[in-house]
């Protein structure tokens, strides 16, 4: 059995800015689609990244999810990511410094 440090385990957040929704619609537009923002500060959204809601689903779709935290934030997000299950989904985390502004993009 080999063990694999952290850093090995760790998720990569991708940047998530603006306009870059129509990219992903576009980059999945073969296969449903299913895009969930989450925050580390609501339970619900946790539970649903760490079991990996939608595993049985991950066969006929694609799984985003978005952390809408600020950058400084994102070592307290990737903690809550610490099961094999959310590395079901790509990630992304918000890229800007005012994150309100992403609140609302489409």
């Amino acid at each position: 059995m080999a063990l694999l440090s952290a850093s090995a385990l760790a998720v990569e957040f991708k940047p998530y800015g603006r306009a870059l929704s129509p990219k992903l619609r576009t980059q999945h537009a073969k296969r449903p689609l299913v895009v969930h923002f989450w925050s580390i500060t609501c339970p619900p959204c946790l539970a649903n990244c760490r079991n990996g809601e939608g595993r049985d689903e991950k066969k006929t779709a694609d799984f985003v999810f978005v952390n809408t935290e600020a950058k400084n934030d994102r070592p307290r997000a990737q903690d809550r990511l610490d099961r094999p299950a959310s590395r079901l989904a790509e990630h992304y985390g918000f890229a800007d410094d005012f994150v309100e502004r992403l609140y609302f993009e489409r």
